[in-house]
């Protein structure tokens, strides 16, 4: 069986699988990370949208995880549930439960058997004071078998709330893996159509300002005149990339007549 945590840290929380927070008391933040850290490294995202999509891809595991512990956060929940996992220690969790269950009837029938014995020779008793000690330990003993009937109460009612929730968490586990086949889907269509985008339009980091001059350049005239009546070489347009700006020093001030 699981290792049990403090059930008060669960508080209203049952399972945890509807739960909005990412991590929940008890659970690691280095085993999220390192599943993470998996997906990640499987699926290789690129940019802010398949990111997106891995977080929920990963949120999904990590929820089919929390699921596969909820049978054992119900015991840790339980009184009846508690008591048999600190008999089962790391054994068969049913069979130890089976023999917590049969050692409480036994007790129980045994304390009722007793009881019975105290009355009857109650009956018999010749004195005032034997009467009242043997009431008395017949009175103690149907107190301890009612108790042990309360505890025996528990143990049924959680036998029918641990195969309830075997049967949620099986449930879960088929709504969990259906959301995931659906975000798979839909992360690798739209890694797909991301991949059709950038054949389709060219990237701007593949568009330099020198293309983006190259028409304008052709325009030019051949020769410019001067103020002075004298002609003037056409002067080539510098791309800022290329580092040396030759004769038109700023591109933010205008050339110089």
């Amino acid at each position: 069986m699981a290792k049990l945590v403090n059930p008060k840290i669960f508080n209203a929380v049952k399972h945890g699988v509807s739960s909005r927070h990412g991590l929940l008391p008890g659970e690691n933040r280095e085993d999220y990370a390192s599943l993470e850290a998996q997906w990640r490294g499987e699926l290789q995202p690129r940019g802010p949208i398949l990111n997106n999509l891995l977080d929920g891809i990963v949120r999904n595991r990590w929820l089919g995880k929390r699921n596969s512990q909820a049978t054992a956060i119900f015991a840790a929940c339980h009184p009846f549930g508690r008591a048999v996992a600190a008999a089962a220690g790391g054994g068969d969790w049913v069979e130890a439960a089976r023999r917590h269950l049969d050692g409480v009837n036994a007790r129980l029938i045994t304390l009722m058997q007793t009881g019975e014995q105290f009355k009857k020779q109650a009956v018999r008793a010749e004195t005032a004071a034997e009467v009242k000690r043997l009431i008395t330990a017949a009175e103690k003993c149907a107190d301890a078998a009612q108790r042990i009937a309360t505890d025996n109460e528990q143990a049924m009612k959680f036998f029918l709330g641990i195969g309830d929730e075997s049967k949620k968490q099986a449930d879960r586990d088929v709504e969990l893996d259906g959301k995931f086949n659906k975000l798979l889907t839909s992360y690798f269509q739209v890694e797909q159509m991301l991949v059709t985008r950038v054949k389709l339009v060219p990237h701007l980091s593949h568009h330099t300002s020198a293309d983006d001059l190259g028409d304008f350049g052709d325009e030019l005239p051949e020769e410019l005149e001067s103020k002075g009546g004298h002609s003037t070489s056409q002067k080539r347009l510098v791309d800022p990339a290329e580092g040396d700006h030759g004769e038109l020093g700023s591109w933010d001030m205008p050339p110089e007549h």
